[in-house]
């Protein structure tokens, strides 16, 4: 927790520093988006970030925050924000792997870093410097505001049935935004499904999806999976955009 409290005090100063003392004689107000909604806890970290620019700049820095669906739809904030409809939205790399293959190593990629790991590569080791290049191809610049753990893997309903052998994922509706995991799924037989995490519960729920994966424990907990049996993996970071 000390190390997500500290990514995201780094971001904020990141921020403010970015515009200067000057840029505060006047008060400044933006909009940011978010690919998250209230029920997923990531958005938490975005809205510890904006209350902390606040305070840093004496309420001369005010963003307002949007959740996904509110202004628009998850996948519509990276153009959104490309273009300055959106001064600043948080977002998951992987997410714009369709524009760029190397989003995807950035965000989720199967059997990559953990979260030390890529904190210490994004940090010390040019990561960043990586995903100002990536993310400035767009006119955007990016902060890191976090890195979970090690995700919960599938969750596949009971109708649907467990997966035990690689036999199991054959034809099962799977969702994950992954561009590396939805080609492996299908190299197994799955069909990948590519859903923003706000909508999986519902899809879920109305037998669009015969399972789903998203975050790590705690957050895939706080969304309802717990409902969903469970198997394998992965390590997401998620970020904030600033146009």
């Amino acid at each position: 927790m000390r190390k997500y409290k500290w990514l995201i005090f780094v971001a904020v100063v990141a921020v403010v520093l970015a515009f200067g003392t000057t840029a505060m004689a006047k008060k400044i107000k933006w909009k940011m988006g978010s690919t998250w909604t209230p029920a997923i806890n990531l958005y938490k970290g975005e809205k510890l970030m904006i209350k902390y620019v606040g305070e840093m700049t004496d309420g001369n820095f005010e963003i307002k925050w949007f959740p996904s669906g509110s202004l628009m739809k998850a996948f519509e904030y990276f153009d959104a924000c490309s273009k300055g409809v959106v001064d600043a939205a948080g977002d998951w790399p992987s997410y714009w792997a369709s524009k760029d293959p190397a989003f995807d190593f950035l965000g989720s990629f199967p059997f990559g870093f953990d979260n030390l790991d890529y904190i210490t590569w994004m940090y010390d080791f040019g990561g960043l410097e990586i995903m100002q290049e990536l993310y400035g191809k767009y006119g955007m610049t990016y902060f890191s505001v976090g890195a979970t753990p090690a995700e919960s893997g599938f969750r596949t309903t009971a109708k649907a049935g467990p997966i035990t052998t690689l036999a199991d994922f054959k034809g099962k509706k799977l969702r994950t935004p992954s561009r590396a995991t939805i080609w492996i799924l299908k190299q197994i037989g799955a069909a990948p499904i590519k859903l923003p995490g706000g909508e999986i519960y519902l899809a879920v729920e109305r037998g669009t999806l015969d399972g789903a994966e998203f975050s790590s424990p705690g957050i895939d907990w706080s969304m309802g999976f717990a409902e969903i049996p469970s198997t394998g993996p992965r390590r997401p970071g998620f970020s904030l955009l600033l146009r």
